[in-house]
């Protein structure tokens, strides 16, 4: 049986001994073998400047999604399903290593990483990772790749993280062996005021990490919740990067959007999501939605009927759901985003004229309404004039 050493988690990291790098690939970049190959070619040209390359890895696209929704009836026991979804980044891992020179391939085991249950099988925390051995194989080996999304607990049965679980186990592993910023490689060129596919924006430059975190939690699908939420509380800078883009390599640190708590500007952003909202009279089926998990917002009580909105579909053959509907929530966000008068308002007269149910949600850095999916081009239209406003 493992130790857990749950301070070693949190010590200050110590000084190198060479020269390294953490980056991760999403899986996207790692779909099919020309790709890992197209990688490998990258990462090569990454080790001429930085050194000693540490790689996490994604399951190849698509492969997550297609054993979550294997039932569970399909599937023996958690521990049988948990081993079905880490086996992707474990494949990437391996071709990987096959094509990539000087390189070995670590799971969670190997390393180890140790990952603490919170809310079941899917939901875990890392809440330790053993650098001695990462240190170890660096002064054989010029590249180590390690597995995403998975760890094993004391017991060494295989765990995995929350969706997108692979740029948490990046930034962690980063924050341990003290690489400085962590390079996410992904599909897109970095954050963006909206989503391109709504209206095109220029990639942002910087962008503060509280304003990254509410933006993937309405929805923006740049990093995970959990990895943005890890790297503020621990003070880890991130750099998103296109693994597309035919850029220099020694220009990385001018590429992408840069996530940390030095550069802040006060731009604001626009971000939907799909949301059920259910209508119900019964305070019973909210408490279960939120025992079971379930991310629960903009929740609102009008004399005897109860209106709250969440991301999984509620069973619809329970009686107690008066009414359920498919909504956008539309979420601006920004610094300072109530100290604008101006933008406030423009955002308000959207809300006036298209919000479901007069239901809003304001936070310091946010304010969310439901509209109906064909009152979007409207929205995108008056975002144009919201970022235009000082």
């Amino acid at each position: 049986m493992l130790r857990v050493n749950k301070s070693f988690y949190y010590k200050e990291n110590e000084e190198n001994d060479c020269a390294m790098i953490v980056i991760k690939f999403g899986g996207s970049s790692l779909s099919c073998v020309d790709r890992i190959a197209s990688v490998a070619r990258k990462i090569e040209k990454i080790n001429d400047i930085y050194g000693a390359t540490i790689v996490i890895v994604s399951a190849p696209y698509g492969y997550t999604n297609m054993i979550s929704g294997i039932k569970e009836r399909e599937c023996a026991t958690n521990m049988a399903h948990n081993v079905l979804l880490s086996v992707g980044e474990n494949i990437s891992g391996a071709l990987m290593a096959g094509v990539l020179k000087k390189s070995i391939c670590l799971n969670a085991l190997q390393v180890p990483i140790i990952i603490e249950e919170a809310r079941g099988f899917g939901f875990g925390r890392i809440i330790y990772v053993c650098k001695k051995t990462i240190r170890r194989y660096m002064k054989m080996y010029r590249n180590i790749i390690i597995s995403g999304y998975q760890g094993i607990n004391i017991n060494n049965v295989v765990y995995t993280l929350e969706r997108g679980g692979s740029d948490t186990s990046a930034i962690v592993i980063s924050h341990v062996m003290g690489g400085g910023v962590c390079y996410i490689f992904t599909d897109v060129d970095g954050v963006c005021l909206s989503d391109p596919r709504l209206y095109k924006t220029k990639v942002v430059k910087y962008i503060n990490p509280v304003i990254m975190m509410e933006l993937s939690g309405a929805g923006a699908r740049v990093l995970a919740p959990q990895s943005v939420r890890y790297a503020f509380c621990n003070r880890v800078s991130i750099r998103v990067i296109s693994s597309y883009y035919p850029y220099r390599y020694k220009e990385l640190e001018m590429c992408g959007t840069l996530i940390n708590m030095k550069k802040t500007t006060t731009k604001t952003y626009l971000v939907k999501q799909e949301e059920y909202l259910i209508e119900t009279r019964s305070l019973r089926l909210l408490k279960e939605c939120v025992r079971d998990g379930k991310d629960v917002d903009m929740i609102s009580i009008r004399n005897d009927r109860i209106f709250f909105t969440t991301k999984i579909s509620s069973d619809t053959q329970s009686r107690r759901i008066v009414r359920k509907d498919r909504r956008l929530k539309i979420s601006f966000i920004g610094i300072r985003i109530k100290e604008c008068s101006v933008r406030l308002m423009k955002i308000i007269e959207l809300a006036e004229l298209y919000a479901c149910h007069g239901i809003i949600n304001t936070s310091e850095v946010k304010v969310s309404f439901l509209i109906e999916e064909k009152n979007l081009v409207y929205i995108v239209s008056g975002f144009k004039n919201i970022i235009k406003a000082r």
